[in-house]
C-alpha cells in the first residue's frame, strides 16, 4: 500500500524552530534523514555521515541559510535545495554539513599578484601604433606581477579599451606588457610616450564560499587536467560573482588558481559551477 509522502512526514517529523540568517523563528517541523553520503577522492570512495532534514515550504519556504533546531540541537544550514522526486514541490531539503568553507578572491585593483591589475603608483605609456590596432604594447615604469588582466579597461589618447586576454609583464630592455589585446580597434594612431591608464573591472572581493571537494580520478588527467589539479563543485546560489579564471581558492592555507569554470544547467538555469584549480 502506498503511502503519501505528506502522510508519512507527519507521523515521523519532530518539532523543530527554523530561524532565519537575518532573525525571526518560525515553528515547524522537520524530518530527519540522517544516513551517509558518498563520494570519492581520486580512487578512494569514502562515505560520510551527513545531517539533511526535510522541511515543509509550505511553513519555512526555501532557506538555503540559517539555522534550524530539532530535538534541542541548533543546526547551521549550510545549503538548501528542493526534494529529489517531489514533483508537488511539498518538501525542501536543508544540509547542515555539505563540503567545506573555502576563502574565494575575485581580484581587482593592488598588483600584489598576477590576479591583480598593475598598480597604480608606477607609470604606464603607449609604445607606437598605427590606427585600427587590435593590439597594443604598454611600457612599465617598474616591475610588478600585477597582469594586464581578460576584462579590465586600458585608457590612452582620452579612449577606453576592453583587454581581452591576460598578459604578464615581460623584459625586453625596460618592463612591458607586451601585445595586449585590445577591443574596440586602436581609435588612432600613437606615436609613443602616451600616457596609459589600467582600470580594473572591480575591487577585489575575498569571501566564505562552501564548495565540495575532489580529486581528478587517474583516467580524467587528460585534456588539460594535470596531475595534482583539483576540483571543486559550487552551487550557483552560493557565490557571487560568478567565479572565472581570474580567481584564486584559499585551501589549507594554500592558494590555488581557477584554471576553467564549468557551468553546469538545468534547462536554462545554472545550479552550479565545477571548477578546476591548480596550484
Amino acid at each position: 500500500m502506498h503511502i503519501p509522502a505528506d502522510v508519512v512526514f507527519s507521523l515521523l517529523a519532530q518539532p523543530a524552530t527554523y530561524t532565519a540568517a537575518g532573525g525571526g523563528d518560525t515553528s515547524c517541523q522537520a524530518m530527519p534523514m540522517g544516513g551517509g553520503e558518498a563520494f570519492a577522492i581520486g580512487r578512494v570512495r569514502l562515505t560520510a555521515e551527513r545531517e539533511t532534514f526535510h522541511l515543509r515550504r509550505a511553513v519555512v519556504g526555501t532557506p538555503t541559510e540559517g539555522t534550524i533546531t530539532v530535538d534541542g540541537v541548533e543546526h547551521t544550514i549550510t545549503a538548501g535545495e528542493p526534494v529529489e522526486g517531489d514533483s508537488r514541490g511539498l518538501f525542501w531539503a536543508v544540509h547542515a554539513a555539505w563540503g567545506l568553507e573555502l576563502q574565494w578572491t575575485t581580484p581587482g585593483a593592488g598588483g600584489a599578484s598576477q590576479y591583480d591589475a598593475p598598480p597604480p603608483e608606477l607609470t604606464y605609456t603607449a609604445a607606437a601604433a598605427s590606427a585600427g590596432a587590435t593590439t597594443l604594447t604598454v611600457n612599465s615604469s617598474g616591475f610588478t606581477t600585477g597582469y594586464a588582466r581578460d576584462g579590465d579597461t586600458l585608457t590612452v589618447d582620452g579612449s577606453d579599451y576592453t583587454i581581452t586576454a591576460d598578459v604578464p609583464l615581460s623584459y625586453s630592455g625596460g618592463y612591458r606588457f607586451a601585445d595586449v589585446p585590445i577591443t574596440p580597434s586602436l581609435a588612432s594612431t600613437l606615436s609613443g610616450g602616451e600616457t596609459v591608464t589600467f582600470t580594473p573591472a572591480g575591487a577585489s572581493n575575498t569571501r566564505a564560499v562552501r564548495a565540495a571537494l575532489a580529486d581528478y580520478e587517474a583516467a580524467e588527467i587528460m585534456g588539460g587536467i594535470q596531475a595534482g589539479d583539483r576540483r571543486v563543485v559550487v552551487r550557483a546560489g552560493d557565490i557571487d560573482p560568478a567565479p572565472t579564471t581570474a580567481d584564486t581558492v584559499e585551501i589549507d592555507g594554500t592558494s590555488w588558481s581557477v584554471v576553467k569554470v564549468e557551468r553546469v544547467h538545468i534547462g536554462d538555469a545554472v545550479v552550479a559551477y565545477a571548477v578546476q584549480l591548480r596550484i
